[in-house]
């Protein structure tokens, strides 16, 4: 049943600005409407796959049942992700009716169609039960800030975009880059009332079959009411013959689709294949001059690479003596490339006019990139330059190039590759599918131009006119996957259990499987920080028995971002580097001693303090394989390109610290301080990362930093008040007294702060009531469910009403019960363990409204009250435990750690896993909802 009726073909084309709609997505919204959900989506490139995204949010605004509340979208690179962020920014902007950004122009909506996008945005206030918001935009990728707006209503649609980590680790329990106490309930919002969309899903095969695997298990769950859907999406399904994640249930093109003028143009968008055989090694002056034959023009071409080392060659080629392109024509894409180089590709002359066709250009400008520029990024190139890979790498690299087949010329697609095949292939490897695809070329017409048609449907019609072991054979090697056992998954969802846990939650294997030939990770960044350390003649904080500790904390306080991080496999050149800087302490003799050149390596919560004075080469090989590696700025080793270069002179260390830059969106402000004393008793201040040098002068330590702060403040534009958040001293003088320290600041609150005393208990918890009332409505929750709800949210935090909690929210206030603290905040310590929820399930076992509630009804309340803060899965700390009201009672039999255990097995069992955890992140989401109201804006 609907709600109000949509007219699909108008509302899609006001929502999305590009007219009417194919006749496939015109299909796929009746289907969904029908209740006939469709397992793949194999349609080819251009045209308009991530509509998806507005097909979805009209048939979930039009009423229709079983449209899941969240639409999951997965992509597996990175630098895609802020393309479908996009895509997703502009539906809710236009809904909004307002700019993208502050100064751009309105969109151009008549007042017809803008009637039709106000019916929709109050269609979607009701399945958000909000007046206010109907619909939440979050992007889940290292670099940028997850909003958090998709966990503060789990009834609110929402549009979560990630990578195949970041949602992978979300459900499967292990939420990377969140709180422990998030993570059942992220695992409860992506793995239920959700539909994940699995962008290129025959390149990442194992996390495909790991979706199809968490959807079986759902299936045999008491309710499935709410089960995840999983939608494939790929231009190329039928490439890969071995690839488990195409099923029969598809949407494709049909002979409606092949009428439409845009959807033949793009079909059949005229690109013409030449093979370049050449000698070995002769490859990158090659692809240098066959790119480089486009410069009289003004073109956008694209060359292609295996390597990263292949990349970097052809760039300097194309930069250097033999050809001198201006190195601003010339951008350097590859998965090596640290973030803060990379994102900023994005806002640079070259991707510019590879995205926007319209974009003015005077000369060629040439995009050289690896397989972290091909798959689903929305480039337009006239022409394409590219070494021999792989049939289904190779079909994605021609779909950069004249996509929109509206160019004037064919385009030319230049393949370079060896004249001699290796002698010996293993069968089943990556370049033995490199041959047979070369053999396969070889095999296609060509014209009088010795050229091969590669249009789209030329390329369709010869790929599935292969046999299924061709096909096979000229593909990518698919990673070996195999499902993490039901125990496994049953240990993971444990998350309440932190330390000494046998069971590493390693994951990767499960969502991107494992490779024959796979080789350990890398992960490198700088910090200016270890300088100051090989400065310091007394850099062991007395808080901290070792140094190793003194670094882990820093490093837990101050993370690593991604964007001030690249990842190798092959550590030749890091060794390199390491070894040089290495013989210039040697070179140095007693200076060097007496300032030891230092390194740090993270392995999970192992972090060691290398000295490389002390290592071997081989020690130094060992240290840093498959490790974190935090190198001193002064070490140097980056190219400017961002990536890791052995050259002593490859980077001045202002450059290389870039932990603090602001510059991104969504990430939260900080910066490291340097408090130096001078001869004259006054403390220096500067900054450690490039984007600031001195900060100021002060005349005493204890005024230093409060001053330090007000003039940091007064220089923001946003608004944020800042804070000390840690402290360390690094030098001492004769008396003791600190001459060095290091201060990190940053921001008190992202939305605001709390006011000046603290919210009444009351307060807070009738807000809770009414929001999880809201959203048990606006879900359709059966009313048992809803008294459910009820119960635990007007008992949930009783626990707060006792006096160890009302202390350690400063509330001086006897006759008055806070909920929420005030401006002070709180003193973790002094609950020395104690936990609210606990406290508060005690008294709900006293409570008569708990009483009135049936059996089920009343284990559920309990569970929810334990886990409204992520405990109780299945247990509280043992300082929890002991926590007890009036210091005599004893704890009740049903409260004991035994019968919460029991009771969580017992809901997990009956709910199914994320059954279980969704019904959590509906309560929790009351309860987060209603925090964040608390806050008030810093101009109040």
């Amino acid at each position: 049943m609907t709600d109000f009726s949509i007219d699909f073909d108008t509302t899609f084309a006001a929502l999305t600005g590009c007219g009417k709609p194919f006749p496939w997505q015109r299909r796929l919204y009746n289907l969904i409407l029908a209740g006939e959900w469709p397992e793949s989506l194999d349609i080819p490139t251009g045209l308009g796959k991530t509509s998806v995204m507005p097909i979805w949010l009209l048939a979930l605004a039009s009423g229709a049942s079983g449209v899941p509340r969240r639409l999951v979208y997965v992509v597996n690179r990175r630098t895609i992700v802020d393309q479908a962020t996009d895509e997703a920014r502009k539906l809710f902007f236009r809904l909004l009716g307002e700019p993208l950004a502050e100064g751009d122009p309105p969109f151009d909506i008549d007042d017809e169609k803008r009637a039709m996008l106000d019916r929709v945005v109050a269609a979607l206030k009701v399945r958000a039960g909000d007046g206010k918001d109907f619909m939440s935009i979050s992007t889940l990728r290292g670099q940028l800030a997850d909003s958090g707006q998709w966990m503060c209503n789990a009834a609110r649609p929402a549009i979560i975009v990630g990578t195949v980590d970041m949602i992978g680790s979300r459900l499967l329990f292990g939420a990377y880059r969140s709180s422990w106490k998030q993570c059942a309930m992220q695992a409860g919002l992506v793995g239920r009332d959700a539909l994940i969309v699995h962008d290129e899903a025959h390149l990442t095969q194992p996390f495909q079959r790991l979706l199809e695997y968490v959807r079986g298990l759902q299936a045999g769950d008491t309710s499935t009411e709410r089960s995840l859907r999983v939608l494939a999406m790929s231009a190329t399904s039928s490439v890969k013959a071995n690839a488990d994640s195409v099923k029969p249930a598809a949407i494709i093109l049909d002979a409606a689709d092949h009428a439409e003028p845009m959807v033949r143009r793009r079909l059949h968008a005229a690109k013409r294949l030449q093979l370049h055989p050449t000698e070995k090694r002769g490859h990158i002056k090659l692809l240098a001059a066959l790119a480089a034959a486009h410069e009289t023009g003004t073109n956008r071409v694209i060359v292609y690479v295996r390597t990263p080392d292949d990349a970097a060659k052809v760039a300097s080629e194309l930069t250097g003596k033999m050809h001198g392109i201006g190195r601003e024509r010339v951008a350097l894409l590859t998965g090596t490339i640290r973030g803060y180089e990379r994102d900023r590709l994005a806002d640079g002359p070259v991707l510019q006019v590879l995205t926007d066709r319209e974009a003015a250009i005077e000369r060629t400008h040439y995009l050289v990139s690896t397989s972290a520029g091909e798959v689903g990024a929305d480039f337009d190139a006239d022409h394409l330059v590219c070494d021999a890979t792989s049939l289904d790498s190779l079909v994605q690299r021609l779909g950069r190039v004249n996509r929109r087949g509206d160019a004037e010329q064919p385009a030319r697609v230049d393949l370079v590759h060896e004249s001699t095949q290796p002698k010996s292939l293993k069968p089943g490897s990556f370049d033995a599918a490199v041959v047979r695809t070369l053999e396969l070329l070889n095999a296609l017409p060509m014209d009088d131009d010795g050229r091969h048609d590669v249009s789209p449907a030329a390329l369709r019609k010869f790929v599935d006119g292969l046999q299924a072991k061709d096909r096979k054979d000229a593909s990518s090697p698919v990673p070996i996957w195999s499902a993490p056992h039901e125990a496994v998954l049953d240990a993971w969802s444990l998350t309440s259990i932190r330390d000494s846990w046998p069971l590493a939650h390693e994951l990767t294997p499960y969502l991107h499987g494992v490779e024959d030939d796979a080789r350990p990770e890398t992960t490198i960044a700088w910090r200016a920080e270890l300088d100051e350390l090989q400065l310091s003649r007394q850099a062991d904080d007395r808080e901290y028995k070792t140094l190793e500790a003194w670094l882990d904390e820093l490093y837990k306080s101050h993370r690593l971002r991604t964007h001030e991080t690249l990842r190798i496999t092959n550590t030749k050149d890091l060794v390199t580097l390491l070894t040089q800087a290495r013989q210039t302490l040697v070179e140095a003799g007693d200076d060097a001693r007496a300032r030891p050149g230092v390194f740090v390596t993270i392995r999970g919560k192992d972090t060691r303090i290398c000295r490389l004075l002390e290592m071997a080469v081989d020690e130094v090989q060992e240290a840093v394989t498959g490790a974190i590696v935090i190198l001193p700025a002064s070490f140097g080793g980056l190219s400017d390109k961002g990536m890791l270069d052995p050259k002593p002179d490859s980077g001045p260390p202002s450059r290389l610290d870039v932990a603090d830059h602001e510059d991104y969106q969504g990430q939260s402000p900080r910066s490291r301080v340097l408090l130096s004393r001078d001869d004259d008793d006054q403390w220096i201040a500067r900054t450690l990362s490039s984007t600031r040098g001195a900060v100021g002068k002060f005349s005493d330590l204890e005024s230093a930093r409060d001053q330090l702060i007000n003039t940091m403040e007064a220089e923001r534009t946003d608004g944020l008040r800042l804070r000390k958040t840690k402290q360390w001293v690094l030098d001492a003088d004769v008396n003791g007294e600190p001459s060095r320290l290091l201060l990190l600041v940053g921001p008190r609150e992202k939305r605001g702060t709390h006011a000046s005393n603290g919210v009444p208990l009351a307060d807070h918890v009738g807000d809770v009531v009414f929001n999880a009332n809201r959203s048990a409505e606006a879900l359709g929750l059966d009313p048992a469910m809803r008294a459910v709800y009820q119960v635990a949210a007007e008992l949930h935090d009783t626990g707060k009403a006792q006096e160890i909690w009302q202390k350690a929210v400063y509330n001086s206030k006897p006759a008055e019960r806070w909920g929420k603290p005030g401006r002070r905040g709180m003193n973790g310590k002094q609950l020395d363990g104690y936990r609210h929820e606990f406290r508060s399930m005690i008294d709900t076992l006293r409570d008569l409204r708990f009483e009135a509630l049936d059996g089920s009804q009343r284990e559920l309340v309990l569970h929810l009250i334990g886990s409204h803060h992520g405990y109780a899965r299945p247990h509280f700390t043992n300082k929890a435990l002991n926590h007890l009201a009036n210091g005599g009672d004893s704890i009740d039999s049903r409260l004991s750690p035994a019968a919460i255990a029991r009771r969580f097995d017992r809901l997990q069992r009956k709910h199914g896993r994320w059954g279980l955890a969704w019904l959590e992140a509906v309560f929790m989401s009351a309860d987060i909802a209603a925090s964040a109201d608390a806050l008030v804006p810093e101009d109040e």
